[in-house]
């Protein structure tokens, strides 16, 4: 079936605004609804587990460090990380806090836990003996994983990419 042209439709929920088509609202929504159904079903498709994250994926980040006091140091990571697809991983990661390497190619290894709707938590043991922790979110296919970080003090989020396997 022929996607229709030149129609734009809004999120579920959204306010229409700037539709600016000479169409009503309760048209856009009559567009979409075929589109919506199609998306329904691709989302109950979807399925992913801990054998899903399998590979070594490359990523690279900035964000802050904030501490109790309120200062927020700006940091920048990069490295690999390798899963084994049964909940495991290890990595190797530089870190740079507000221009100084405090991390050189430190290695780590990691537990997760990935839900069917592929999201999920991580958690990498550090070799200098701390402990990070993530929610993930990752692609069905493998290839991506969303990172945010979920320790008090730590705004960093990352898209990881799957670089072999």
């Amino acid at each position: 079936m022929k996607e229709p042209q030149n129609v734009t439709i809004s999120r579920p929920n959204a306010p229409h605004r700037g539709l600016g088509l000479g169409l009503r609202p309760s048209h856009c929504r009559h567009a979409g609804s075929h589109r919506n159904r199609q998306s329904r079903r691709r989302r109950a498709r979807i399925s992913c587990s801990n054998a899903t994250l399998k590979g070594t994926y490359a990523h690279a980040e900035t964000g802050w460090s904030i501490s109790a006091q309120g200062q927020a140091t700006p940091v920048a990571t990069a490295g690999f990380d390798t899963f084994d697809g049964d909940g495991t991983g290890t990595g190797v990661i530089t870190i740079n806090s507000n221009g100084v390497v405090v991390a050189d190619n430190e290695t780590s290894t990691a537990t997760y836990s990935i839900n069917s709707n592929c999201t999920g938590t991580l958690v990498f043991n550090d070799a200098d003996g701390s402990i990070v922790h993530f929610n993930i979110y990752l692609s069905p296919s493998g290839n991506q994983i969303r990172f945010i970080a979920t320790e008090p003090g730590s705004v960093i989020a990352s898209t990881d990419t799957r670089v072999a396997r």
